[in-house]
């Protein structure tokens, strides 16, 4: 089975075997090239098309091949889960947060395939003082397809979340959201170096002035500045394997690792971190594509971690093949690599070498961090803008392989810059369905929306103790900076606002006519668990408005229908409500 997924090969080995008699479950053999991205949905989702393929080759003694279009792809499968905040916080009059209370709702589709909640705890905390906050996250079902995890899946979320919180409480306090952000770091945070940093390179004071210049001379043309701060928690999770082989005609090395190439750079890193420990030339190092033959228990590639995982085993691996070959290169003269692995080979000296990566026993958690600093201009007349410049600080440790990861750090803002833009899924609000299902009428970024000025760097001087060849992984955090974009925006319109007359007080940044929908006395927040008892899922049962994933309890008061037709009452209600 040829299968392009990032899940490990023994879950697609699995699943497809539970589809087949028991007797061809270990006949499957599962082979998983390099892949497009996938950034969290090919975890999962691969297996719907795997499992058909299958059960249909079984059947028809044949092979079998299955190509989805992408309007099938968009309509069948959930995106990232869309979530909901609601909170209440006291501060001084420097915006230092006394208490907060916050309830985070995620929007997990039909089913709870790939849970948010812990996630989003994770994220929302960020870099801040957590010691006077109160935050409960609830994943909450709904009739839309099940969400699928998407590239710093929950952490991204509970991060806009919590920076959406800093820029209230600077508009309340009329302080700048920069001050109020350092207000409620601890004041031994490592994120306060990179806010030093970004401040100097990024010209931050001597540009805000310039910006309030120009916003002074210009009534419809406005500029807006943000300064976003990220702190992203890296846990290890799964094992990994690795096989190193050297190969005696001419020395040449090959690896296999339970990793699967996706764009990250994984094959590039462990072929770089071989070369390096083995001493030789990195063209002598090729990676093969992970199986199930070398792969077997591994875990599915995601969280940012499966490179630095992979490249450990590969060390190891090294390791051992280097104590093996020992002997032989001291009974050598300085000997050259050929040499040294063609005498081996004639000795009949072991030339593979495997090890598995724990998280349990090689992996050790850290933090990765990061600033980023973004200005924008605005045509008020048209709602037309650009993205003037972005300074972006990412803490990478002592970095693997610099390129990639610099090409992580801006791929993954670009992304989430769309994110906060001009992405957005549409469902159907009576059937769920997904209506944004092409590239026509879903929008990505594209090369005129990348910032006109983007300069991305890696933190200077630093080492990750915790890391492999104290490096930090890049894959996800610096997505969650992409809200500093929205935040940007937002300034300039304010700065338009005030031009106008217009209050000064906090607004929601969305259409008018959702906002005249979810007024707050009309709709309150609720779970709606005792009013559906026939549907369960994990206590957590709410409506949801589909467009910004806000739940409302008008339901619950117009239906308090319980018994067996109760859910048939209580989706018939919600139909009519959406």
């Amino acid at each position: 089975m040829l299968c392009l997924c990032e899940e490990s090969t023994w879950e697609a080995q699995l699943l497809n075997g539970a589809m087949l008699p028991t007797s061809c479950i270990y006949s499957i053999d599962v082979v998983v090239r390099r892949m497009g991205g996938g950034y969290g949905i090919k975890i999962t989702r691969p297996n719907f098309s795997a499992a058909g393929c299958a059960l249909a080759a079984m059947d028809l003694g044949r092979p079998v091949r299955m190509v989805m279009t992408m309007e099938a792809n968009m309509e069948a499968f959930g995106k990232r889960a869309e979530v909901f905040t609601t909170y209440e916080a006291g501060v001084d009059e420097g915006g230092t947060i006394q208490y907060l209370k916050a309830d985070l709702y995620e929007n997990v589709g039909s089913s709870t395939n790939d849970p948010n909640g812990e996630l989003a705890l994770s994220g929302i905390k960020n870099c801040y003082d957590v010691s006077k906050w109160s935050v409960i996250a609830k994943d909450v079902r709904t009739n839309t397809p099940s969400s699928a995890y998407m590239r710093g899946p929950g952490t991204n979320e509970g991060i806009a979340s919590i920076e959406y919180i800093m820029e209230h409480i600077a508009n309340v306090v009329k302080k700048d959201p920069t001050e109020v952000r350092i207000n409620n770091i601890p004041k031994d945070s490592p994120i306060l170096v990179l806010f030093d940093a970004i401040k100097k390179s990024g010209n931050y004071d001597k540009r805000r002035i310039s910006l309030n210049e120009f916003n002074k001379a210009n009534r419809w043309m406005k500029k807006g500045m943000s300064l976003v701060p990220m702190q992203f928690d890296m846990p290890y999770f799964g094992s990994f394997h690795a096989i190193v082989s050297i190969y005696g005609g001419d020395g040449t090395v090959t690896v296999s690792h339970g990793g699967i190439e996706g764009g990250q750079g994984i094959n590039t890193k462990v072929a770089q971190v071989c070369a390096y420990i083995l001493g030789v030339p990195l063209d002598l190092v090729s990676i093969k594509p992970s199986n199930t033959l070398t792969a077997a228990n591994d875990i599915a590639t995601g969280g940012s971690i499966t490179s630095e995982s992979c490249c450990y085993a590969t060390i190891q691996c090294c390791k051992i093949l280097l104590e093996r070959l020992a002997p032989v290169r001291a009974k050598l003269k300085n000997p050259t690599w050929q040499d040294l692995i063609m005498t081996a080979y004639t000795d009949g000296l072991d030339l593979v070498a495997s090890y598995m990566f724990s998280a349990t026993d090689d992996g050790k958690p850290y933090i990765v961090y990061g600033v980023a600093l973004c200005e924008v201009v605005i045509d008020i007349l048209t709602g037309q803008y650009l993205i003037v410049r972005v300074d972006l600080i990412e803490d990478a440790g002592k970095s693997l392989s610099p390129e990639i990861d610099i090409g992580q750090v801006e791929g993954a803002f670009i992304m989430g810059l769309g994110l906060w833009t001009f992405e957005d899924i549409i469902f159907d609000p009576v059937t769920g369905q997904t209506l944004t299902n092409r590239t026509w009428n879903y929008y990505v970024p594209g090369p005129e929306d990348i910032p006109m000025d983007f300069r991305v760097e890696l933190q200077k001087n630093v080492s990750n103790p915790l890391g492999v060849l104290r490096s930090k992984a890049t894959g996800e955090p610096a997505l969650c900076m992409g809200a500093v974009v929205y935040f940007a925006l937002m300034n300039a319109i304010n700065n338009a606002r005030k031009d106008a007359g217009a209050s000064d007080d906090w607004y929601a940044m969305m259409r008018g006519e959702e906002w005249k929908e979810l007024k707050e006395e009309e709709y309150k927040m609720e779970v709606l668990y005792e009013t559906c008892p026939a549907t369960v899922s994990n206590n957590w049962i709410s409506c949801y408005k589909q467009c910004h994933g806000l739940v409302f309890n008008k339901l619950a008061k117009d239906s308090a229908a319980v018994g067996p037709n109760a859910t048939d009452l209580w989706l018939e209600k919600l139909l009519k409500l959406l």
